[in-house]
């Protein structure tokens, strides 16, 4: 029975996505400017919900079980396991052989929750060999047990008195347990030989940051280098080349690792009866479709989803200082205080436990491993949230709120010793909570929100995107014979181009970022269930703009059936679609472009205004036909535009262009409080007052400097000054320009 086999190919640490650094498919431009008037204002008292029943929940810190973690010997657990068996050997022995049953899971949630609470310790800190040491040795001695645990039950049910326990669990549950298999030698030494790699990944992760390219006679790190680039010290020539050379570096260094453990679980999959180790995986997590199957949605994703992506990442301004600052955990915790119970009494609940047991690890340290996960903690009824934090937006959503998606659920549902969860439901609950939250968004960021708001949901078009992408990578690497570092990175460079993430124009034949994401060392074939779950995230944002309570609740009833239903099935119980369904993606697509008026706007910004303005301007329509129109008198005026600069108010604006604010407002439908965004463009009255204006090159200047000084956008600048890549220029020179 291979459900019960799943603890020798993966845990169940939810783990947040990486965000995987992929050169830009275009320039990215000013920040949003369009408003979203659909977002209700978070000012509604707490909202009672009942979706989930009761559960008990241990009322201690995580550093109060961390102090109470044993080195847990089994003896007592086998001993306990023949005593099953033995009692099953008589009819009149049902009701006890039920109790010894239900002592054994209580003993091995103890002991899975000893291997989480060793796992954490282990990422916590990558340099500490006993408890590297603790957790082989606590994960190989579950393994076994739980091996032994469903050979027992196996053949108790077999006996006179198994009968009380076949009715006690259900028949589908005895009938599983009927078809196990035990595990072999071989299988368990090629469980711990996976584990070690892991560990050893981990540390190599964390070493990783600190290998060096030699830069200008120097020795420069990752995080040297980018400081060296900042403070000008490196143009974009010399910064760009010792950047992919560092990256080359990185993904020898861990490839190596990655190669071994790829060799292994191909070995590991011809030994359980597979043909493909993707297939193993698929079924280990439960899932509901195919690696052929799945690829039908990946294509419509490339079709229709890498549009409305690439056209937020242009709009999107890289440095809007709400993007770029840190979000200390703490001030996080104190917004999810404010607006959680307005979703749910329920969220606010388990977020209270959260808090209340400091059930995190969310502290920046050298010696963490990256990226984000939840942990359940059976035995206590609680979960953990581990983060190394990156210092950026990406900590608020992505991981913050992301990962206390995955808390929630364990908190509510119960998780059985033989269940290995459905990824694909368990990244609803995070991605799903992400998408609910935006709701607050404008009360959070005030006038930031929108750039907050497309930053989230670029991020979740990346996530479906780069699902997609890894998962095909993967399938490649696992049915490729003797796979090498070179023919990987190559067919991620293949990927990359083929998906619209790097311009088929560029002459690299290899992309080496892949080695930066996690899920492929330490949980193979996990990373297609961010696309899937995306998808499912999209349909309750959608329904969130029409009814918000509607889409809560769900949210809230999909998160209530918990993991053991399968994925396409609990949608259809939570009144939910099908996101697999090319249509249905099309859907997400074209909802992304309309609400965020993407094409209209890239128009605006990169195509010299409306094309409509400039067609009727010059007496053009679409087809190149010229017409006339019916009365001069309904002739639009000639209005002129401008761009928004860094700090402007439509006062500002008016000075400079000599004309009034207020006809400017009034031009551009624009009411109180005048909300106006850098980059964007403006309709100036036909008496605006425009010069040209000038600025000489100064020794140290960049044009990124000089437009930052102007409060300009570098790269509109560049392109009325005709300057592209490498963007050169000279001491002394005179940049001539309009804005």
């Amino acid at each position: 029975m291979k459900q019960f086999e799943r603890r020798l190919v993966s845990g169940i640490m939810i783990a947040g996505m990486t965000v995987m650094m992929l050169p830009a498919a275009g320039v990215q431009a000013a920040q949003a400017g369009t408003e979203a008037a659909a977002y209700r204002s978070a000012a509604a008292a707490a909202r009672v919900t009942d979706f989930f029943g009761e559960r008990e929940h241990t009322e201690l810190t995580y550093e109060e079980m961390e102090a109470a973690y044993y080195h847990y010997d089994p003896t007592e657990f086998m001993e306990g396991l023949d005593e099953l068996l033995l009692l099953a050997g008589e009819e009149e022995n049902g009701q006890a052989v039920i109790d010894q049953y239900e002592a054994l899971k209580d003993e091995y949630t103890e002991a899975i929750t000893l291997v989480y609470i060793a796992s954490n310790a282990s990422q916590r800190d990558v340099t500490d060999s006993q408890w590297a040491a603790e957790y082989m040795y606590v994960n190989g001695t579950v393994t076994q047990m739980s091996d032994e645990f469903c050979i027992t039950v196996r053949d108790a049910l077999q006996q006179p008195g198994g009968e009380a326990l076949a009715d006690y669990m259900g028949e589908d549950l005895a009938a599983e347990f009927a078809e196990y298999e035990e595990m072999t030698q071989e299988q368990f030494a090629y469980s711990e030989e996976q584990s070690a790699l892991v560990l050893e990944y981990h540390t190599r992760q964390s070493q990783a940051a600190y290998l060096t390219v030699l830069v200008n006679g120097e020795e420069m790190n990752q995080t040297e280098l980018t400081d060296a680039y900042l403070a000008g010290d490196l143009d974009d020539i010399a910064f760009l080349a010792a950047a992919s050379e560092l990256e080359k570096a990185q993904n020898e260094y861990l490839g190596e690792i990655y190669l071994e453990l790829v060799e292994l679980r191909k070995d590991l999959a011809e030994l359980m009866g597979y043909d493909n180790y993707g297939d193993l995986m698929y079924e280990s997590y439960g899932r509901d479709y195919t690696q052929e199957s799945i690829q039908e949605f990946a294509d419509a994703v490339k079709e229709s989803l890498v549009e409305p992506y690439i056209g937020l990442q242009r709009l999107i301004d890289p440095m809007a200082a709400c993007l770029n600052q840190a979000y200390p955990y703490q001030e996080v915790f104190d917004i999810m205080v404010e607006y959680l119970p307005e979703i749910s009494t329920e969220l606010e609940e388990s977020f209270q436990y959260l808090l209340r047991n400091e059930l995190y690890d969310l502290e920046y340290s050298e010696t963490k491993t990256t990226g984000a996960y939840t942990a359940p903690l059976m035995e206590y009824g609680a979960a953990y949230i581990y983060m190394q934090p990156i210092g950026n937006a990406y900590d608020f959503s992505g991981s913050l709120i992301h990962e206390f998606g995955h808390f929630n659920a364990f908190y509510h549902n119960e998780i059985e010793w033989y269940e290995s969860m459905n990824l694909d439901i368990a990244e609803v609950h995070s991605q799903g909570l992400e998408a609910l939250f935006l709701n607050y968004y404008d009360s959070i960021f005030g006038d930031e929100a929108q750039t907050m708001r497309e930053f989230v949901l670029m991020n979740l078009l990346a996530a479906c995107i780069q699902g997609c992408l890894v998962n095909e990578l993967e399938t490649y690497v696992y049915a490729t014979e003797d796979v090498t570092l070179e023919q990987i990175n190559t067919k991620f460079m293949e990927l990359a181009k083929d998906y619209g993430l790097v311009d088929e124009t560029n002459p690299n034949t290899e992309l080496y970022t892949w080695c930066s994401i996690p899920h492929l060392f330490q949980s193979p074939c996990y990373y297609i269930s961010y696309a899937t779950s995306v998808a499912a995230a999209f349909e309750i944002w959608e329904l969130s703009l029409q009814d918000y309570e509607e889409a809560a609740d769900a949210y809230l009833l999909f998160t209530s059936y918990g993991f053991e239903s399968g994925y396409l099935d609990t949608l259809e119980q939570a009144g939910l679609g099908n996101p697999l369904d090319a249509e249905s993606v099309a859907g997400i697509g074209n909802a992304m472009m309309e609400y965020f008026d993407i094409e209209n706007r890239l128009e605006a910004l990169y195509g010299g205004g409306t094309g409509a303005g400039e067609e009727e301007e010059n007496g053009e329509t679409g087809s190149g036909t010229e017409e006339e129109p019916d009365d001069p008198a309904e002739e639009e005026p000639a209005y002129k535009q401008c761009y928004i600069r860094s700090g402007d108010s439509l006062s500002k604006i008016g000075q400079r262009y000599q004309t009034d604010w207020r006809e400017i407002a009034s031009l551009n439908g624009l009411e109180a409080p005048y909300r106006i965004y850098a980059g964007d463009t403006l309709l100036l009255p036909e008496d605006a007052v425009i010069q040209p204006e000038t600025y000489t090159v100064q020794t140290g200047d960049t044009l990124g400097k000089i437009a930052a000084k102007l409060g300009m956008d570098w790269r509109i600048m560049a392109g009325q000054l005709g300057i592209e890549a490498p963007y050169t220029i000279y001491v002394g020179e005179v940049l001539t320009f309009t804005y």
